[in-house]
């Protein structure tokens, strides 16, 4: 049994595979094995990894139909056989001691999960270390998690589940096999269940992965699935919080959080609709949602005067100028990335 599994997603990434695949054959530890998962990929993706392996026995390609990264990456997560699990997207690329450096926390420490740093790569070469956020080998325990937790839960700086490895028994897949697809909020939810089983977590403060930062990225497609994905974390948090497992955090401040999620969504975060009509029946659907209703109207002053006037919109059915705000919100994106 091989100490890491690497479980790589790929669809459609003839462009990039063979720098990932390279990035993992180049480690200066060798004791892993590689699960490549491929999501019904269109293009050479899987006869060009196919002959950068070659006859590899530490490397398997797995076919399954098209479901997207969170179901592809659950997937490789469920083959695994190693102790320790690293996800790796098609399109990133690891440091050559990056197994070495997460092996040496993790022998020494005795860490359950390593949260590590990475580059981010911009499509000219443009390399730099992405901000840190704790000090090099900080510690979470048992005693010391309700930080993590409001972090986690508030944040962005632990929820990347490509920035991080854990033992591989601390997964819970039978909690997310049948999830619907899932295209935004994945990260986190992969990383829900490790968290909330690890007993010692250690942040390393190292760039250990090479983030590659595309200009597609920069113009996805408005994604009305957003808005169950952002239910199924709230359900999650709430989950803790009434349990007990954490205390310290209110469920006030996670239902606005949610509510700020669903907002932005609607009408500022990045992604332009398909059209109007796919816009308005998704925010008509929303409408439905008795208990998104009744939280928005319940906290609609504490969201701020940004998010409370698409609120007023939202609660008021005036779809037909939601849709005009979230359109001048893409325009405004657009002139600002050029």
């Amino acid at each position: 049994m091989a100490f890491f599994s690497i479980c790589i997603p790929m669809y459609n990434a003839e462009k990039t595979i063979v720098r990932c695949i390279d990035s993992v054959l180049n480690q200066s530890y060798k004791d892993f094995e590689v699960i490549i998962v491929n999501d019904g990929s269109t293009d050479n993706s899987v006869n060009i990894a196919d002959e950068v392996i070659k006859e590899d026995s530490r490397f398997r390609i797995i076919a399954k139909n098209n479901q997207g990264v969170f179901h592809a990456r659950t997937t490789g997560y469920e083959l695994a056989t190693g102790e320790f699990i690293i996800s790796l997207d098609s399109d990133d690329y690891l440091e050559p001691t990056a197994l070495e450096e997460i092996y040496d926390c993790v022998s020494n420490i005795g860490a359950d999960m390593v949260i590590f740093g990475n580059y981010e790569v911009l499509e000219n070469g443009l390399k730099s270390i992405a901000p840190m956020h704790y000090p090099n080998r900080y510690i979470w325990n048992v005693l010391t998690k309700e930080e993590l937790w409001r972090d986690f839960f508030f944040t962005n700086r632990l929820t990347t589940v490509w920035r991080k490895t854990f033992r591989r028994d601390l997964l819970q897949l039978d909690s997310i096999r049948e999830y619907p697809r899932i295209s935004m909020s994945d990260d986190w939810i992969h990383s829900f269940w490790p968290f909330r089983r690890a007993q010692l977590i250690v942040y390393l403060a190292r760039p250990l992965i090479n983030y590659c930062i595309f200009s597609t990225s920069m113009t996805r497609v408005f994604d009305p699935t957003l808005f169950a994905t952002a239910g199924l974390v709230r359900n999650l948090q709430m989950e803790l919080i009434r349990s007990k497992e954490v205390v310290g955090i209110t469920e006030e401040e996670v239902d606005i959080s949610y509510l700020t999620t669903v907002v932005k969504h609607m009408v500022y975060s990045p992604g332009k609709p398909k059209s109007k009509q796919d816009y308005m029946m998704s925010v008509k659907s929303l409408r439905e949602n008795g208990e998104l209703v009744d939280m928005l109207t319940q906290y609609k002053t504490k969201l701020g005067k940004l998010l409370a006037y698409p609120s007023t919109l939202f609660l008021k059915r005036r779809y037909e100028m939601l849709y005009l705000v979230k359109s001048i919100s893409v325009r405004l994106r657009s002139l600002l990335n050029r």
